[in-house]
């Protein structure tokens, strides 16, 4: 064999052993302790192993730092001076009514304002709020004081005010504006008919009926505290002829065309002032009151102070009866659009032109 072949048989064998080596290493490098490795290697890996932990706790501590400087700037600083006011509502009509009633009014009063409606349940909202995605939206008294501040039920409308003011102040640094008359709590309705045949206006009277008449809710409320085990805690009786499960979609067609006698409702449903149905009175005060107010980030009011006085002004207006009408424009037949039903009803009450 020539000399140059040789020469290149062997410079062809170096560089094979030579990518197996770095092949070799750099599987070491992937999988910690894998395989028996010579000693400078492993000790080379074990730096290269401390070298990542290290600036993997570091950048977590410039994350964290990052998030608290975020969260205090939202904090002190909130919307810039000038710029828009951001509305948020949950994903459910009245709330997205009320939301709209609140941006048409700002807007009324000559504020800008950008609307993110329709975001999601009561942790999605609160926490847009507490972050700074947006400034304000409409949330109930009951809600913030059992969801999120985690308190003791209250019965008392000025107590439960007092205590998610205190608690949000203290907590998030924001500001519960005043409260709408109107009450959303959990309830339950009938027909006129029904009132008429056995007397009912109240719960208790409900309670000794209940032998004649069938219930019909959601799976839940026969499970429940604040549900039929909780009514027959407080009240007593409360033992229906039947308890149909009925989806809430259901519910009131339901009870329109007999099947039911009673069913679960709420406060300001559009479908008790649509099909002209009779709500309960709780006389024990077993539900909270759920009343209806615009929670803002302090920092929004110190750059925007008129924001209270315009929301202040609306919420007398929104009482139950009216809550019930708007919430069946939008989820009745009309199926009119939540804009156009809060611009309608600020326009009657003269608070837009």
């Amino acid at each position: 064999m020539k000399l140059n072949q040789i020469a290149a048989l062997a410079l062809a064998s170096v560089l094979v052993l030579s990518v197996a080596a770095c092949q070799s290493e750099s599987n070491q490098q992937a999988v910690e302790g894998q395989g028996a490795a010579a000693q400078s290697n492993q000790a080379g890996q074990d730096q290269a192993a401390s070298d990542q932990a290290s600036d993997q706790a570091s950048d977590q501590a410039a994350d964290q730092d990052t998030e608290q400087g975020d969260s205090a700037a939202d904090a002190d600083i909130g919307v810039a001076a000038g710029g828009p006011i951001v509305i948020g509502s949950k994903n459910f009509t009245e709330a997205v009514i009320v939301a709209e009633m609140y941006a048409q009014a700002l807007e009324g009063a000559g504020f800008a304002v950008e609307r993110k409606l329709n975001l999601g349940a009561t942790d999605i909202a609160h926490e847009s709020l507490v972050s700074g995605h947006i400034d304000l939206y409409p949330e109930y008294t009951s809600t913030g004081a059992l969801t999120v501040l985690k308190l003791e039920p209250m019965t008392d409308e000025a107590e439960i005010l007092a205590a998610v003011r205190d608690g949000y102040k203290e907590q998030f640094n924001l500001v519960w504006l005043d409260p709408a008359p109107f009450n959303n709590p959990q309830a339950l309705a009938t027909r006129a008919d029904v009132v008429e045949e056995y007397g009912i206006e109240t719960y208790s009277d409900l309670a000794e009926a209940a032998p004649n008449l069938v219930i019909g809710a959601p799976p839940e409320f026969y499970e429940r505290e604040d549900g039929l085990p909780g009514l027959m805690a407080l009240y007593g009786g409360f033992q229906f002829k039947e308890e149909r499960q009925l989806d809430p979609g259901l519910r009131y067609r339901a009870l329109n065309e007999g099947d039911v006698d009673v069913v679960l409702a709420f406060g300001t449903d559009g479908q008790i002032a649509g099909y002209d149905l009779v709500l309960l009175e709780d006389d024990m005060h077993l539900y909270p009151p759920y009343q209806v107010a615009p929670v803002v980030r302090q920092a929004t009011l110190d750059a925007y102070p008129d924001v209270a006085t315009v929301l202040n002004g609306l919420a007398p207006a929104l009482t139950s009866e009216q809550m019930q009408r708007l919430n069946w424009m939008v989820d009745g037949p009309d199926k009119l659009e939540p804009a156009d039903v809060a611009r309608q009803f600020l326009q009657e009450q003269g608070i837009v032109e």
